[in-house]
């Protein structure tokens, strides 16, 4: 669900700017959001990054990655930006990509609260709601999965297995009120947009 350069513009308020070179994207500011095709294309994001920078290493740079994947390239991708010195923060797009910019934006988030305590305001940029999973970078992706299954009508004995997975995982980040948490914030009742308020 990549929203094209147009939604990216119109999201690009004040204070906000689209980067021109993968280089210039990472170094333009405080936090850089990467809302590509695939894993494959961050990665080529970085190896472009590096070469232009000519360093083995892309320290002090926070990214939020928004760009559409399964939990186990997620959690690849966290690891290799780990590595590069950047602090990761990966989300997924609950909501069509013509909904980015408005108050119908659903976004998961995993991967450090802090990065993601630190930097509110930028789920509050792309419009609608935002909820933190937990420090696992593939948190996120893994309920997006469950949540497509639901929405493509998917056989209830498969939904539901991979359900208890995540739902054991979400609950070991939140304690207490995860699934009525996650059912407000995907429209079924009020949402708040800090999840440690909810929590």
């Amino acid at each position: 669900m990549e929203p094209d350069r147009r939604q990216s513009q119109r999201v690009a308020r004040p204070r906000r700017r689209l980067g021109s070179s993968p280089l210039a994207a990472l170094d333009a500011g405080e936090l850089v959001i990467v809302c590509v095709i695939d894993a494959n294309a961050v990665d080529a994001i970085f190896d472009r990054a590096l070469a232009e920078s000519g360093r083995s290493r892309l320290p002090g740079t926070r990214l939020v990655n928004l760009t559409s994947e399964g939990p186990g390239r997620t959690r690849e991708l966290a690891a290799r930006a780990d590595e590069l010195g950047v602090l990761y923060l990966d989300g997924s797009i609950m909501t069509p990509a013509a909904a980015i910019g408005t108050e119908a934006t659903r976004i998961l988030y995993s991967g450090p609260v802090v990065l993601f305590d630190r930097h509110r305001h930028t789920p509050a940029a792309l419009g609608g709601a935002a909820v933190h999973l937990g420090d696992d970078p593939g948190r996120a992706a893994s309920f997006h999965i469950v949540h497509a299954l639901e929405e493509a009508g998917v056989s209830p004995a498969v939904t539901q297995a991979a359900k208890n997975t995540v739902d054991a995982a979400v609950s070991a980040g939140h304690e207490g009120d995860s699934a009525a948490r996650l059912a407000e914030f995907l429209g079924r009742g009020h949402t708040n947009r800090d999840p440690q308020a909810a929590g």
